[in-house]
C-alpha cells in the first residue's frame, strides 16, 4: 500500500498558510504513526506550516521507517535540508528547487550532492527535459520523446505518484522513471488534473531512458 497525507490547516493573518500549534503537531504525529500498519511507501510533500518544528519532515520519515515504510519526499528549501538528516528514501526536487540548497545550476552534480547530504535516491525534474536520477543502483536520464503544451498544474504530483506507485510495486529504477516521465507530460490538458491517457500509453513505450555516469557532487 502506498500512502499520501494532506492536510489544510487554517489561514494565518500573514496569509503564509496554517499556523499549527504544538499541540495539535502533536496530535497529528500520533495519527500518522497509527496510519502506517501495513503501509509501504509514505509521499511527504509541500511546504510546511508555521508553527512545525524545523525538523518536522525528519521527524515523519524517521517514524515511517520505524514502521518499515519508504519515504518519497517532495519539498523544498530548509524543510528539504532538515529532512536529510532523517534520511529520505527518495527525494523529488525541480531544477529552481534543487539549486537553490545546492547552489549548483548543474542538474546532476545538484543531485549528487543531495545525495552526499544523505538522501538514498535523489529524482530531479528538468521540466519538459526528464528526469535525472542517482540511486544506490546507479544513476540515469529520462526524457520525453517530445514537449506537449498545456495546463501543466499536477505534472509534479503526477511524477511524484509514479516514484511511490513503482517503489510499492518493486520496479527497477528505469521503469519507475520511464513510469513518471510518460505520466507527467500526460498531465497537461485543459483541465488541470487531466491525464490523457492516449499520450501516457504512447510515451511509455517511445520513452529513452539511458545510464548515466554518476556526477561529482558540488
Amino acid at each position: 500500500m502506498a500512502w499520501a497525507i494532506c492536510e489544510k490547516p487554517r489561514p494565518s493573518a500573514s496569509g503564509r498558510g496554517g499556523v499549527t500549534t504544538p499541540a495539535e503537531w502533536e496530535l497529528f504525529s500520533r495519527r500518522y504513526a497509527a496510519l502506517l500498519a501495513g503501509v509501504r511507501v509514505v509521499v511527504l510533500s509541500g511546504s510546511t506550516p508555521p508553527g512545525l518544528p524545523a525538523d518536522a519532515y525528519a521527524q515523519l520519515i524517521r517514524t515511517a521507517a520505524s514502521a518499515g515504510a519508504l519515504t518519497v519526499l517532495d519539498t523544498s528549501g530548509p524543510a528539504l535540508l532538515h529532512a536529510l538528516q532523517a534520511p529520505p528514501d527518495v527525494v523529488k526536487p525541480n531544477a529552481a528547487e534543487i539549486a537553490a540548497v545546492t547552489g549548483c545550476e548543474d542538474l546532476a552534480r545538484a543531485a549528487a550532492a543531495l545525495r552526499v547530504r544523505g538522501a538514498r535516491a535523489v529524482v530531479a525534474s528538468a521540466g519538459a527535459d526528464g528526469l535525472h536520477a542517482i540511486t544506490p543502483e546507479g544513476a540515469w536520464r529520462a526524457a520525453p520523446p517530445e514537449q506537449l503544451c498545456g495546463n501543466p498544474t499536477g505534472a509534479g504530483d503526477a511524477c511524484v505518484a509514479a516514484i511511490a506507485a513503482g517503489l510499492e510495486a518493486g520496479f527497477a529504477w528505469p521503469d519507475i522513471l520511464r513510469t513518471a516521465v510518460a505520466l507527467s507530460p500526460a498531465v497537461p490538458c485543459p483541465a488541470a488534473g487531466d491525464v490523457d491517457a492516449a499520450v501516457y500509453h504512447r510515451f511509455l513505450t517511445e520513452m529513452s531512458v539511458e545510464e548515466a555516469r554518476p556526477a561529482r557532487p558540488h
